[in-house]
């Protein structure tokens, strides 16, 4: 860890604080899709990681522009008829 401007702890990478960084964010998410079959909050995530609303809200932009082109690529579904 290494500390940058106001005493706050980064990650190695420097980019996301805590522990999970955003590894432990898209298991939070995994596990929030599970329960409660929508993509987590910022403020969920926030208080889940234990970080700041400008970290926990960087995550879950990451999150879901991770996501969405994984989305994007599926096939359409066929027209019911």
């Amino acid at each position: 860890m290494r500390r940058i401007s106001g005493g706050r702890r980064t990650g190695a990478a420097g980019g996301v604080p805590g522990r999970y960084g955003a590894a432990g964010g898209r298991a939070e998410d995994v596990l929030h899709w599970q329960h409660r079959q929508r993509p987590i909050s910022a403020e969920t995530l926030r208080k889940r990681l234990h970080v700041g609303a400008d970290t926990a809200r960087g995550l879950v932009a990451q999150i879901r522009s991770d996501t969405h082109p994984t989305l994007d690529n599926q096939p359409p579904e066929a027209a019911s008829t």
